[in-house]
Parts: structure tokens; sequence; C-alpha cells
């Protein structure tokens, strides 16, 4: 027969062998929702224009030309430009979706030099 001595270290090593097996469970991941790409509401043909050599004090205009891409009206309620010597003019209507509009931009070089 098996001594207390020997009995208990061996109980031991049993029960935390139980135990560290027992710890090992994992809970199911949950599923990732996936997101769907966003939309590109406003759709520009272009997003840059070179006027190319411009003579001094000579305003000059270029039209963006733009789709509304979404499924409702979209209305543009502010156009920036990053300059005074630039001007954009666009129209507050709305534009159905699937249509096109234009922003009207305006450069006037005032002053020389180059600009970007």
């Amino acid at each position: 027969m098996l001594s207390m001595k020997k009995l208990l270290p061996f109980l031991f090593c049993v029960l935390t062998a139980s135990f560290v097996s027992a710890q090992g469970t994992s809970v199911p991941a949950k599923p990732v929702a996936t997101q769907p790409a966003p939309v590109e509401i406003l759709g520009l043909k272009e997003t840059t224009h070179d006027f190319g050599k411009i003579p001094q004090s000579r305003p000059v205009t270029y039209n963006f030309e733009f789709k509304n891409n979404g499924k409702e009206p979209l209305i543009l309620e502010n156009v920036q430009a990053s300059c005074g010597c630039t001007t954009p003019e666009w129209s507050k209507e709305p534009v159905e979706a699937g249509a096109t509009s234009t922003i009207k931009v305006g450069y006037n070089a005032a002053a020389e030099g180059q600009f970007s």
C-alpha cells in the first residue's frame, strides 16, 4: 500500500494537472462584422487643373465636373479655396442622385511669381 507521504504529492500533481487543463478551454471568438466599403458620394471627374502660363492680372476660369453618386439629392453648402486668388462658384440647388453639376473655379494672377 502507498504511504501517505507518497500519496499526497501524487494527488497534488493530479489535481494541479486537472486544474491547469481545465483553464485551457477557450471561448469561441465572436465573428467580426465586416463593414462595406465607403461609397464616394461626390465623384469628381478630375481633382486638379493646370492653367499653364497665365498673363498677370488676367483672370481665368475652369469648370470642375462632379457627379452625385449618392441615393439622395446633394447640396453643396460650402466650397473653399486655399487662397484669396482662387474663387469657387457653385449652384446652391440640389444635385439629384446620379446627376452631374460643376464647380466653376476662377483664378486671378494679380501678383507675379509661381504658385502651387
